[in-house]
């Protein structure tokens, strides 16, 4: 491999993982808005995607050393799923009970929306 493919390689990773961001911010903001959270902003989405996913990150980092894969997968799904719930509740300024229902609609659209994708593609590939 050529350095300045892996360069461009990097470059387009980049790119995709911060439209992924992003992506992942109108998810948060569809799953506000389904619940009528009044304080929701796209903006406020954005800040929770980045705060929970730092933690999260670290957490499957310091896991993924001596873990197996499926603890490590458990492990992070639910640290995510607190981590996203506690940045809800400091961002959005919305009870613990709305914070919690906003939580596990967003969990349900990722998996079902992107999950969808997911297998669109394993099909057209197959």
């Amino acid at each position: 491999m050529h350095p300045g493919d892996l360069r461009g390689l990097l470059f387009a990773g980049g790119i995709a993982a911060i439209a992924g961001l992003f992506i992942v911010a109108l998810f948060l903001r569809w799953a506000a808005g389904i619940l009528d959270i009044e304080s929701r902003s796209y903006g406020g989405a954005l800040v929770i995607v980045v705060l929970s996913l730092v933690p999260s990150s670290i957490i499957a980092l310091l896991l993924s050393v001596n873990s197996p894969p499926i603890i490590v997968l458990i492990d992070c799904s639910i640290s995510a799923f607190i981590i996203t719930l506690l940045a809800t509740l400091a961002v959005f300024r919305t009870s613990l009970l709305k914070a919690f229902e906003m939580t596990v609609v967003f969990f349900l659209l990722l998996l079902v929306v992107l999950g969808g994708f997911a297998g669109a593609i394993a099909l057209t590939l197959r």
